[in-house]
């Protein structure tokens, strides 16, 4: 089941899916969401994420998956790059940790 727009509520749905527009992935509702959704228990994904800057944000609201085009046009030359930003999400301390960014009384 696909969420979208709306806040998680409970067990109704398997997976808090992150899309749209950028400026609603990248705002501060969206992550507040994110939030919710992982104190519930469910994973967050978030969709056409390709650039390392994006995949870090994505990691910093606690998505636990995250797809992309990046390896569509040059697979072979752009493959290295990606398996680069994977040592860096693990390698990089986040600025601040997941548990910080939880709702209010969920904590």
């Amino acid at each position: 089941m696909v969420f979208y727009f709306a806040t998680p509520s409970g067990p109704e749905f398997d997976v808090f899916f992150i899309g749209g527009t950028t400026g609603w992935k990248l705002g501060p509702a969206t992550a507040r969401l994110a939030a919710q959704a992982r104190a519930l228990g469910k994973p967050v994904h978030m969709g056409r994420v390709s650039s390392l800057k994006r995949i870090r944000y994505a990691a910093h609201i606690g998505c636990a998956s995250a797809d992309g085009t990046f390896l569509r046009f040059g697979a072979d030359i752009r493959l290295p790059e990606l398996l680069g930003w994977g040592r860096d999400l693990r390698e990089r301390r986040p600025l601040f940790a997941y548990d910080d960014m939880q709702p209010e009384g969920s904590r």
